[in-house]
């Protein structure tokens, strides 16, 4: 979720002797700027990520509570800064604790060693690693991470304030990996293969050079295609004491090794398509060394360097966006505009030593000394610039007033619903009562309609007895008064009916659900009563299994038509159907899992369907099921397509998107959100406002 986001500033440059002129005097009041918290929890004995854990975060007067994703990542928005946090995750018998920093206006990382790969996807994998910028030889902390994807999609993170990074749930294949960060920048090609780690280590030997220390730079090439040589491994060795550096080229096919001693160092380039040695590289105090193979295609490479940065400008809202200059001596070599964002770039330059120029009318700005070396790029970038400000409108979704949800009940009323319930009441009177009490209760806030099956005392398929509205309570009472529990369960056929009379009201974002309550396994696929027996099948009546009659066998799916299937087909058009399990129907709990999992609205445990013994837990069955449609989709309009960046809460917990729909929010439908899983359980559960705030950069 993109944040306004507070800029590193650093006047800095790739070589040694780079001058800083002209300080940017960006506010006071950066403690003030809020941080952010992202990451991964993991079970130690698995390594695997911690779904749906329980995410409590504690710092001074901050608690927070949210819950990680399937793959165990969070995030928390807008955390105030400060020392001394806290975040405990708990699933089950698993405690994960870390403690960590929150700085203004970054994003802190606390790594959870448990975590070992990506094994939730085997399609996916994850890419950790260290960064140390070996000019200065410090890490690279708070830096941003882009990994582009092939559909030009973008997964970003940060670096911690150890300079380590991590993403997960990277599509297998070679992607291009960017990190950037105070005076630092450069690019490298990964292979993330599934249910594997890629590390990219670059911290090894992470020391600040020395005025008499020197470095070594190079180019290369892959001969056989000219392109430049990518990801391949560079050893530098001492001639004198052994010792080793290395590096990896990056996407420009370049390498830097500093912080090397005076002395005779051997260099290694290995490549699965190329390999090169120079045996001896001379180095000497604050000198750099560059190395190109004279013997390839491409050994003539030119030496060039460039210069890229980011200047503050206060007056004009924080980022300067103007003409940049490139100058050396007295003479204008090159001229370039900033973009939106407040950079620029010269590529290609001559090394040398350089003075850049930002203008425009009433403002101009002159960094002189900035020294540009071979390979190399030399930075001018401003920290704690002032980002342009993300205007955010929430949308609030609150079930309490909601008056949005509708739900078309499917009620049975076969024969055996004339049996006893748990309690020793006769199933279709707790029936009546709950739909009567509930309907009555929310008729002003939930459209209800109801459809009763069979239509007959055979195996007639359900019929509507009432269209969906507000305040339909009277005519739900007056449908179910003088009806009395008789026929079959044509549960599939009666779903074919329910899919016809929602299908109009489709399209409009509002919440829609099915809710389908029964006593009994699905029956009547035979579409009449047939008095011939069968051996064989599974029967409904399990006082006569071995003989059944054929209308009374189970109709599990045996020609494709059966009730899951009308259930997934319902599912495809965006609607859920909750299964609501009365009294007798422990010896087809399969089947209604099956249809509750199908449906979309599993429950956690063993028993997938609300399962309701008597009128009480039948009527707080039928209020759970009200609350979670009216709590778990929000309808937000016209302005989600808009939005740059999208943010979801239930009160302060922060919840992150699932594309897969188990364990999140996601985009369901245009300008539509839904929660699923625990996100929508808690927002259920504590009917608390779900805010969405749809954010647009300015």
């Amino acid at each position: 979720m993109a944040q306004p986001r507070s800029l590193h500033l650093l006047l800095a440059s790739l070589a040694a002797g780079a001058l800083v002129v002209g300080a940017c005097q960006c506010g006071d009041n950066l403690n003030l700027v809020p941080g952010a918290v992202q990451g991964r929890v993991c079970d130690p004995d698995t390594g695997v990520g911690l779904d749906g854990a329980a995410l409590a975060l504690v710092g001074g007067a901050v608690t927070r509570e949210s819950v990680a994703d399937q793959t165990g990542n969070y995030v928390f928005e807008r955390v105030p800064a400060g020392r001394g946090y806290t975040l405990t995750a708990t699933l089950g018998d698993v405690v994960r604790t870390l403690e960590f920093d929150v700085s203004p206006g970054q994003t802190a990382i606390p790594e959870d060693t448990a975590c070992r790969g990506n094994p939730d996807d085997p399609t996916k994998g994850t890419l950790d690693g260290q960064i140390c910028n070996r000019h200065t030889g410090e890490l690279i902390t708070n830096g941003e991470v882009i990994l582009a994807l092939p559909d030009g999609e973008l997964m970003i993170t940060q670096t911690n304030d150890e300079g380590r990074f991590l993403l997960t749930g990277i599509p297998q294949g070679e992607h291009v990996v960017t990190i950037r960060g105070e005076g630092f920048q450069r690019s490298f090609l990964v292979t993330i293969e599934g249910g594997g780690t890629f590390t990219l280590d670059l911290a090894e030997d992470c020391e600040a050079p020395t005025a008499v220390e020197g470095s070594i730079v190079g180019s290369f090439c892959n001969p056989a295609t000219l392109d430049n040589l990518i990801g391949a491994d560079v050893l530098v060795t001492s001639n004198d004491s052994g010792e080793t550096w290395s590096d990896i080229t990056d996407t420009a096919g370049e390498f830097l090794v500093s912080g090397l001693p005076p002395g005779f160092y051997a260099v290694e380039v290995s490549h699965a398509d190329y390999s090169f040695t120079e045996p001896a590289v001379e180095v000497s105090a604050g000198s750099v060394e560059v190395v190109l193979d004279p013997t390839s295609e491409c050994g003539d490479r030119p030496q060039f360097g460039r210069i890229e940065g980011q200047i503050c400008d206060i007056d004009a809202g924080g980022r300067f966006v103007g003409d940049v200059d490139l100058i050396q001596g007295v003479t204008v070599i090159e001229s370039t505009v900033s973009d939106a964002d407040g950079r620029f770039a010269f590529n290609a330059i001559a090394p040398g030593t350089y003075s850049v120029r930002a203008y425009r009318p009433g403002y101009e700005r002159v960094f002189t000394g900035v020294v540009v070396e071979p390979f190399a790029t030399a930075f001018l970038q401003e920290s704690d610039c002032p980002g342009p400000q993300d205007v955010c409108t929430p949308h609030v979704n609150d079930p309490t007033v909601t008056q949005d949800g509708r739900i078309m009940l499917v009620v049975d009323k076969s024969g055996s619903m004339g049996g006893d319930d748990a309690s020793g009441q006769q199933k279709w009177q707790g029936m009546k009562n709950a739909l009567e009490t509930v309907t009555g209760a929310l008729e002003s806030t939930v459209e209800f309609g109801m459809l009763l099956f069979p239509n007959d005392d055979a195996c007639g398929p359900g019929s509507l007895q009432v269209t969906l509205g507000l305040n339909k309570a009277t005519q739900i009472r007056s449908a179910l008064s003088g009806v009395y529990p008789s026929g079959g369960t044509p549960t599939a056929l009666t779903l074919v009916e329910a899919r016809e009379q929602i299908t109009p009201y489709l399209g409009d974002g509002r919440p829609l659900a099915v809710l389908l309550a029964t006593d009994g396994g699905p029956n009547c696929e035979t579409g009449q009563i047939v008095y011939d027996t069968s051996p064989t099948c599974r029967c409904t009546d399990v006082d006569t299994q071995g003989e059944c009659q054929l209308h009374n066998c189970l109709d599990i799916e045996t020609d494709n038509d059966g009730p899951v299937t009308e259930i997934g087909r319902i599912r495809d058009l965006g609607v859920n159907t909750f299964i609501v399990g009365v009294t007798g129907v422990e010896n087809f709990a399969d089947v209604l899992n099956t249809m509750a999992t199908v449906g979309g609205t599993a429950l956690p445990g063993a028993t997938k369907y609300y399962d309701a013994q008597n009128e009480a837990q039948l009527q707080a069955a039928l209020e759970a099921i009200t609350q979670r449609v009216l709590s778990c989709r929000v309808n937000v309009g016209a302005e989600l397509e808009a939005a740059d960046s999208i943010n979801v809460r239930i009160g302060d917990m922060v919840v992150t998107r699932d594309t897969a729909r188990e364990n999140g929010w996601d985009i369901t439908a245009p300008g539509v959100i839904d929660l699923f899983g625990a996100p929508c359980d808690i927002a259920s559960a504590a009917t608390t406002p779900v805010t969405v705030e749809t954010c647009v950069s300015q």
